[in-house]
């Protein structure tokens, strides 16, 4: 059973069987940067963690989708990210692209899932997630 709780503009659920799922997402806008730049690069990261008895998941994410699907029966998490870069010349499209990365990290029982940037990073981006519980 999952339940939606909105508190100050930011939407967390949680389910309430042996995993709570709790995401944050703030979402910003591409639009006024699409004028201007017009070239992408896309890539899908892909990652299976496997999930002990209890597990808290934290997905964090500026601009994109989230989506978190319940698998029954499954014995481990899996995350699902598709990038997209947004510059001015495909070169610099795919070079942004090396500087995105797709952070999932296990803190205690806690698993953290985000973008991560490259010191100095100055590109428009968008991460759309999927993520598959038990």
């Amino acid at each position: 059973m999952l339940q939606n709780h909105s508190t100050f503009g930011r939407t967390s659920f949680t389910r309430t069987v042996a995993l709570a799922v709790v995401l944050t997402c703030a979402a910003t806008g591409i639009v006024s940067a699409m004028g201007k730049i017009a070239l992408s690069a896309r890539e899908t990261f892909k990652k299976t963690v496997p999930v002990g008895f209890y597990t808290r998941i934290n997905v964090s994410n500026l601009d994109g989708d989230i989506v978190v699907t319940g698998v029954p029966g499954a014995t481990s998490i899996s995350v699902m990210a598709n990038k997209r870069v947004w510059e001015k010349t495909p070169g610099r499209a795919r070079e942004a692209m090396t500087g995105l990365k797709i952070g999932v990290n296990a803190r205690g029982d806690m698993l953290q899932i985000r973008p991560e940037h490259a010191a100095g990073w100055d590109y428009t981006y968008e991460v759309e997630f999927v993520v598959f519980v038990p």
